[in-house]
């Protein structure tokens, strides 16, 4: 009736960590920015206008 025995370093990565929602909304908002970025970069130009050469 010790000390609590030793766990190995992939074993505490299991464990829930306590930043893990604060990663969840980060990684959400840059795939949002991302996407919205890609989406405004592929919007086709504006028709030219019928005496443009």
């Amino acid at each position: 009736m010790g000390a609590p025995l030793p766990t190995r370093a992939a074993d505490r990565a299991l464990a829930r960590p306590r930043r893990r929602p604060l990663a969840a909304v980060a990684a959400l908002a840059a795939l949002l920015t991302v996407a919205a970025t890609v989406s405004y970069d592929l919007a086709t130009p504006g028709p030219r206008p019928t005496d443009a050469r």
